[in-house]
């Protein structure tokens, strides 16, 4: 793959035509959000092997949806997943034939907090949060409305129990989903690939890792946030309104949750490699954005 590398990357976002595409999305922040691509791509070493094509285009979708990719603010990040890619050859024979390689591959992912903002620019939600629950803050919880009751000033401990997310509309509809720390740990090591096919991480292992302090991205450096987000992403998915931009987000990272499904190993998934962001969980099946809608991201070229 001959298009690697800074100075080619450096070379793509100078191209006009990829120019008027950050200009189209983002107009004079054009260049802070270009600076911050090369940042990016020189914080992360897994970004030196892939095509900078495709990075261009995941972050171009970021672009697209006004969320910054720095990670300091932690509104969406670029991740690197081993996908398997048809690739086309010529046999001893003179033949086209195909065959399948792992190919590391840049994905657009949000995080809870890029989800709240997507949610809060639809103009539907009046409040809207997810956050943790610790021992002694959970009152009670309704199995029959799924309300759940909660009072910060009964907190006995720093132990985690589990976490919630919550939202609000003007239309006066409340609702709230809660998981148990047991659950979220349960969800992650059955859906998150990284975790999911690296023995060495247990569900008792990722419990162990709520209430820490953050020392990374995923859910092995920063199990809270990732543990939130899977809570907003199943309220939203179950019991909200989803905007094109939030259909589109969630549908990007089912399809590389299964790309990466089918690829990971327990020789290629080690702990020392989980460094960014995972998917949060399977997402539940959502309604597929129109074609003129879904436009905007998915036709998006990059002429060179």
């Amino acid at each position: 793959m001959a298009n690697l590398g800074l100075p080619a990357l450096k070379t793509m976002l100078a191209a006009p035509s990829v120019q008027e595409q950050f200009t189209n999305s983002l107009k004079e922040g054009k260049d802070t959000f270009i600076a911050s691509i090369i940042d990016l791509y020189g914080s992360d070493p897994s970004l030196a092997q892939c095509d900078n094509g495709l990075i261009v285009k995941e972050c171009l979708r970021a672009a697209t949806m006004h969320l910054p990719i720095n990670r300091a603010l932690g509104y969406a990040y670029v991740v690197v997943f081993n996908n398997k890619v048809k690739v086309e050859y010529t046999d001893e024979k003179g033949l086209k034939q195909y065959k399948y390689e792992t190919q590391k591959t840049p994905t657009f992912i949000l995080s809870y907090k890029g989800l709240i903002q997507l949610a809060l620019r639809t103009r539907i939600y009046t409040n809207i949060h997810a956050d943790i629950i610790y021992e002694g803050e959970l009152i009670e919880s309704d199995k029959l409305t799924g309300e759940i009751k909660l009072d910060a000033k009964q907190r006995i401990s720093d132990k985690v129990i589990g976490y919630f997310a919550h939202f609000e509309t003007v239309y006066g509809m409340k609702k709230t989903f809660f998981m148990s720390l047991e659950q979220v740990a349960r969800f992650a090591k059955m859906y998150a690939p990284t975790v999911k096919f690296t023995k060495e991480i247990t569900v008792e292992s990722l419990m162990a890792l709520a209430g820490l302090p953050p020392r990374g991205n995923g859910w092995t450096g920063d199990f809270d946030n990732m543990a939130k987000k899977t809570c907003l992403r199943q309220l939203l998915e179950r019991y909200g309104e989803l905007s094109t931009e939030i259909q589109t987000a969630i549908i990007a990272e089912k399809s590389a949750t299964i790309s990466a499904d089918e690829t990971a190993t327990e020789e290629t998934v080690k702990i020392e490699d989980i460094k960014y962001v995972d998917i949060a969980e399977q997402p539940a099946e959502v309604a597929e954005p129109k074609a003129d809608d879904k436009a905007k991201v998915d036709d998006v070229k990059l002429d060179f």
